[in-house]
């Protein structure tokens, strides 16, 4: 997951994966966070930015590897 974004109060209506909990934390963070908590076995990654030709290299290198 890649955003450059903190959740807002206003996210909250429209975004319902966040909480109020959750304002003023990293969208990543708090998904990555939420995510976990449904399934411990899920593997991902969370990424502070916007997704640019660098993050997708890395990201298909990683998926190539087998992570």
């Amino acid at each position: 997951m890649v955003d450059p974004d903190q959740v807002e109060l206003s996210n909250l209506p429209r975004q319902v994966v966040y909480t109020e909990a959750d304002v003023g934390v990293a969208k990543v963070d708090a998904l990555t966070s939420r995510l976990r908590a449904a399934n411990a076995d899920i593997v991902l990654e969370g990424c502070l930015g916007r997704f640019d030709a660098d993050v997708r290299t890395r990201s298909a290198r990683w998926r190539r590897s087998g992570n």
